[in-house]
C-alpha cells in the first residue's frame, strides 16, 4: 500500500518530463528571421530577399531558390532548408514584420 501513495505524488510531475524529452528536438532550431539573417544575408541584401516575397512564391518554389543557392555554395542543411522554404512561402508573420510587409 505505501508503494501506491508514491505515484499520485509523481503525477503532477509527468507532463513537465513529457515536455522536457520533447525540448531538445526543438531547441536547436533557429527562428526564421535567424535563419534568414544567418544563411541568406550572407550573399544577399535584406531588400532583394524581402522584395522577393512581394511576389508571394509557394515553398515548392522557395525550396528551388534554395537548392539552387546551395549549388551557388550556401551552407544551408537539410532541416534548415525545409524551414527556411516553409517561412519563405508560408507568408511567416515574423519575416513579413522583419521585411516590413504586414
Amino acid at each position: 500500500m505505501k508503494r501506491s501513495t508514491h505515484i499520485p505524488a509523481m503525477l503532477p510531475a509527468l507532463p513537465l518530463f513529457l515536455l522536457l524529452l520533447a525540448a531538445p528536438a526543438s531547441a536547436g532550431q533557429k527562428s526564421c528571421v535567424e535563419l534568414l539573417k544567418s544563411r541568406c544575408l550572407e550573399c544577399h541584401y535584406e531588400t532583394r530577399i524581402c522584395s522577393k516575397l512581394k511576389r508571394r512564391a509557394s515553398t515548392r518554389a522557395w525550396n528551388g531558390t534554395i537548392g539552387a543557392m546551395i549549388r551557388h555554395g550556401a551552407k544551408v542543411n537539410k532541416e534548415e532548408r525545409k524551414q527556411l522554404a516553409s517561412c519563405l512561402g508560408g507568408g511567416d508573420k515574423e519575416v513579413l514584420k522583419f521585411c516590413k510587409q504586414d
